[in-house]
């Protein structure tokens, strides 16, 4: 299974439109057509695996035999029956059940080629509409081919599985960047995040900058900050990144700041000012260390305002 390529960095702007309008129509689409093709190979699988099941019995079933065969004379080895259906050989019974084995894995053979078929199609359909600024069926393809890659039961998964499901979440949540869902983005960088074993290499900082800048927009500064101090230390010459991080620092710190000046009286200040300054210690905040001392350093700086 190939391994898909995120797509590029998402423009600042999308198109103005009924987004959750649009939101439904799209779920209605991506159901109608994905529902038969899931309900489908859920019955093929559900049929092998049950076959499977059968040939695990009947691998038991035939070590008794086995076991048995010292004790039976070979006359009626060769004549008798076992439950009125097949001749009690062991070797006979287990050509049988080598074949029949056979004729699974290669069901899975075929069943996992279309799996990775329409994956694959799903996800080159997905990035030829993200490059066509058709975000909303490059969110559906990318749907579709994360889907796919669901119904690969977990047992027979390749190694190449976790990283490109990490990739095509990244790629969803790029499009749906472009359509300013920002918490669907979110959702998705995350996920990605949690899947990918290289998720403090370069694929983590390209997927950590995005979730920063789809976390400054909805206002979620602790995590914003804490991604951009995740790039920086991964990249320690991104730039937009150490900007962003400013920026979050001095919205947390006019926040802390505000808090403070609205307290009713200076011992109701004073309680709260010590609660910031251990909630804000660096100690706590392992993932964004600089940041936190920032907030820190100022909070100290406010001593006069909590103690006068």
């Amino acid at each position: 299974m190939e391994l898909p390529q995120t797509i590029g960095s998402p423009g600042p702007n999308g198109p103005n439109f009924d987004e959750v309008q649009c939101e439904r129509l799209l779920r209605e689409r991506a159901e109608a057509e994905v529902a038969s093709l899931q309900l489908d190979i859920n019955f093929k699988i559900s049929r092998i695996l049950m076959l499977e099941s059968k040939l695990e019995a009947a691998e038991t079933r035939c070590s008794e035999l086995e076991r048995l065969q010292a004790h039976i004379p070979s006359a009626i080895c060769d004549s008798g029956t076992c439950d009125g259906e097949s001749a009690l050989n062991p070797l006979a019974a287990a050509e049988h059940f080598e074949k029949l084995f056979k004729e699974t894995s290669d069901r899975y053979e075929v069943l996992f080629k279309e799996i990775g078929d329409r994956y694959r199609a799903a996800r080159k359909q997905g990035i030829e509409s993200f490059d066509g600024a058709d975000y909303y069926n490059s969110v559906l393809q990318f749907s579709k081919a994360i889907w796919m890659l669901e119904l690969w039961p977990e047992v027979k998964r390749p190694e190449s599985w976790a990283p490109g499901m990490a990739e095509i979440l990244v790629n969803r949540g790029l499009a749906h960047v472009k359509h300013r869902q920002w918490e669907l983005a979110e959702a998705d960088f995350t996920e990605g995040l949690k899947l990918h074993p290289e998720a403090t290499g370069l694929f983590g900082a390209e997927t950590l900058s995005h979730r920063a800048v789809v976390a400054e927009k909805l206002g979620h500064l602790t995590q914003s900050l804490q991604d951009a101090e995740g790039v920086l230390r991964i990249k320690p010459d991104a730039e937009d990144m150490r900007s962003l991080m400013a920026r979050m620092v001095s919205r947390i710190i006019a926040g802390v700041t505000r808090e403070l000046v609205q307290a009713e009286d200076l011992e109701t200040r004073h309680r709260l000012w010590r609660s910031l300054i251990l909630t804000w210690h660096p100690d706590k905040h392992p993932d964004r260390p600089t940041g936190a001392a920032e907030v820190c350093k100022h909070l100290n700086s406010l001593r006069q305002l909590v103690c006068h």
